[in-house]
């Protein structure tokens, strides 16, 4: 989900820096106690100045560790996270309660149809014994299948919605993320 969020971010911003999404690479499905080897990596590969991360918001205790592995060979960290303090899918669950007249529009059905599906899928979860990693994923996926919107396409949608309010907590995300793609271009 942190892809198609970025992905959607990007598809907002781009225009105004000329720049398209599908011009970046996005590395995914690794665990974020990964990332500082990753860091590691890139940093001995001489790689790590032309790499953003884009951290989960829940991942940010992995930043100091990350930091130092790119410190232990000479190089900077750069790095954005996503907003909030949970998990991809727990922060587009709570975005889409609220966003959900625009969201319903997107999907093609009424706010009362998406209101009563958002609260019914969140009841069946509330119980769930799991992760809540895996709950927020297992409920945003029964969502999109009720919906039969794949679900990289509903975070992209969201993300796009949320990109309209200035207001929006993703807003400083797309800033920061405009403004390290501007100072790495300049240094490109």
């Amino acid at each position: 989900m942190s892809e198609a969020i970025v992905r959607g971010v990007l598809g907002q911003i781009g225009p105004s820096i000329d720049w398209r999404s599908s011009s970046v690479e996005v590395a995914r499905d690794s665990g974020k106690t990964e990332f500082p080897a990753h860091a590691r990596t890139l940093a001995l590969l001489r790689q790590l100045e032309s790499t953003l991360f884009v951290l989960d918001g829940d991942a940010s205790g992995t930043v100091p560790l990350m930091q130092q592995a790119a410190a232990s060979q000479s190089h900077t960290l750069k790095y954005v996270l996503l907003p909030g303090k949970v998990c991809p899918e727990e922060w587009l669950w709570q975005r889409l309660a609220c966003r959900r007249v625009e969201c319903a529009s997107e999907f093609g059905i009424s706010p009362d149809r998406l209101r009563d599906l958002h609260q019914k899928i969140g009841s069946l979860f509330a119980s769930a014994a799991d992760t809540p990693r895996n709950i927020a994923k297992n409920r945003l996926q029964a969502l999109c299948e009720e919906l039969s919107q794949a679900p990289a396409r509903v975070a992209r949608i969201i993300a796009a919605i949320e990109m309209r309010d200035p207001a929006s907590d993703l807003a400083p995300f797309a800033t920061e993320l405009r403004e390290k793609i501007e100072d790495w271009r300049s240094r490109a």
